[in-house]
């Protein structure tokens, strides 16, 4: 168990010796300004999670070597270890259902696995995915990505859970990952291998969006069933097709029945963004100083969404549906952000070699929101 008290006391500490000038009536300044930037939660020292997810109070990060789980926030973390194997683990999701929880978290060469305690106790869901992405890199003779099976995304949609694959496109469950059925028609890839590599998976109302390596992005408007390429307007690399998407989001437009903005976050060429359903990307960069963008988290209030963007040196929101972003990184290291969660009115950020961070969203909305 890690505890972050004594860092947070240590950390207050310094700021009452600077503020302290024999009045207590500056109390009230330092938690403003506790909230007002970023603290480190308790992980443990140079730790580096890649992927985050909150449920209420919960907290889970997925590093290499598996999972922490905290119930208070961040305060605590404990090793997540009973019934999942040791290893990185790639992906999470949660589906809340009546009574409690449904945590499924994807794996590298192991599948994916299901937690109805918080993170507690692990079970494996069926393993289709696995083994036909392990049967068909055998037919063809080739090495999957990553050293194997991986899943690389899951999202709960609905009834539906799917799952994104290295090298296996797209499998779905209608029963919580009791068995699973390919979803690939409509799926095309450059390589000439199979289906291409599922990299990031997202809802924007009754549509589902995937990025890839390298072959931009699919929709499907039935649930997975079945996919048509929406990559008009997506950079090349030059060496595959289009430029790897690292993460896919989805904001309201901000008038009710307005439809929703739909965030792409690309490897070296910053932030696209759809307004109409993936017909078109354009790049919504300005503000950006850092083109490698690895994860992305919508706030959604009253006048719609922000978005925040994890990038290769620091956090960033838009308040503008994308014209604008602004750095918010106070506080923190300003290096890669691997992975955003939301809970309440609390942003997390895994940072790399840094562990996780915390900020309150509001400070970081009304920063943004003024003018130069």
């Amino acid at each position: 168990m890690y505890d972050a008290r004594n860092l947070v006391m240590k950390h207050i500490a310094v700021k009452c010796c600077v503020w302290r000038i024999g009045s207590l009536a500056l109390l009230p300044l330092l938690v403003v300004q506790l909230h007002a930037q970023w603290i480190p939660t308790s992980s443990p020292q140079n730790f580096t999670a890649t992927v985050l997810a909150t449920a209420d109070s919960n907290l889970y990060a997925g590093h290499s070597r598996g999972m922490l789980t905290s119930s208070d926030r961040g305060r605590t973390w404990m090793a997540s270890k009973k019934g999942l194997p040791e290893g990185r683990v790639t992906a999470l999701a949660v589906r809340s259902v009546p009574g409690g929880t449904m945590l499924f978290a994807g794996t590298q060469l192991d599948g994916v696995y299901l937690s109805i305690d918080n993170g507690v106790t692990w079970n494996p869901v069926d393993q289709t995915p696995v083994v036909e992405t392990e049967r068909h890199a055998a037919i063809v003779g080739a090495k999957a990505y990553y050293g194997g099976p991986t899943v690389f995304a899951l999202v709960a949609s609905g009834k539906y859970l799917i799952a994104g694959m290295n090298f296996g496109g797209i499998y779905r469950s209608t029963n919580g990952g009791g068995s699973w059925s390919v979803a690939n028609e409509g799926l095309t890839s450059s390589a000439p291998m199979g289906p291409p590599t599922i990299t990031a998976l997202a809802t924007s109302g009754d549509y589902l969006f995937a990025g890839t390596t390298g072959d931009g992005i699919f929709l499907s408007t039935n649930n997975g069933r079945q996919w048509t390429s929406a990559s008009n307007g997506l950079p090349a690399n030059g060496r595959s097709v289009y430029v790897p998407v690292n993460a896919l989001a989805s904001s309201p437009k901000g008038k009710k029945n307005d439809g929703e903005n739909v965030f792409a976050a690309t490897e070296g060429t910053g932030i696209y963004r759809t307004t109409d359903d993936g017909r078109r990307w354009e790049p919504v960069n300005y503000g950006l100083r850092n083109p490698s963008v690895y994860s992305l988290a919508v706030s959604v209030g009253p006048a719609g969404g922000c978005v925040f963007a994890g990038t290769g040196e620091g956090v960033y929101v838009t308040t503008t549906n994308g014209s604008v972003w602004k750095n918010v990184t106070t506080g923190m290291p300003q290096v890669k952000v691997y992975a955003l969660a939301i809970a309440g009115d609390t942003l997390y950020a895994a940072v790399a070699r840094n562990g996780v961070w915390k900020r309150a969203i509001p400070p970081m909305i009304t920063d943004a929101s003024r003018k130069p």
